[in-house]
């Protein structure tokens, strides 16, 4: 009669230069490292400031974000990692910038103008982009991306 989050996390080394798997992992993330030690979760604006605040003195911090609408400040604190718990997680910014952050799950409703270094997983953007009919993915590599509302042959990087 209960109901659970299971929550999984997967990081990986490039072992080829190392020895061995363990050697690749204790020189990427150092001993005593859990995937899990700076998750924080907000199921409201004011926890998710909270530990954006927080966030900016402890780089690699993951916040899981309930079902809801946020705002996210602009820029966001480098090493940033926000994904959605939910399926109906919204962010409401037109704008974001930061370095090494990555955003997962969450909808985008106003077209969004990110600037900086990020990963985009599995992210709706509802106005503002096109997706690959192909694959549904989305890929921005340096580039300076259109709104929806001009014309396809103005949508050039």
């Amino acid at each position: 009669s209960e109901s659970f989050n299971i929550l999984v996390a997967t990081e990986a080394s490039q072992a080829i230069v190392f020895e061995n798997a363990d050697e690749a992992m204790l020189e990427t993330f150092g001993n005593n490292h859990h995937p899990w030690q700076t998750v924080v979760f907000a199921a409201t604006q004011d926890e998710l400031d909270a530990a954006i605040t927080a966030a900016a003195s402890d780089y690699n911090t993951r916040i899981g974000l309930y079902k809801g609408t946020y705002t996210l400040p602009e820029p966001l604190p480098n090493g940033i990692r926000i994904f959605a718990m939910d399926l109906d997680v919204e962010i409401t910014n037109t704008t974001l910038s930061g370095y090494d952050i990555e955003i997962d799950g969450i909808t985008f409703p106003n077209a969004l103008s990110f600037t900086g270094h990020g990963s985009f997983q599995e992210v709706t953007f509802i106005a503002g982009y096109t997706t690959n009919p192909t694959t549904g993915e989305i890929l921005f590599d340096h580039c300076i991306d259109k709104t929806a509302a001009e014309s396809p042959e103005d949508n050039q990087p």
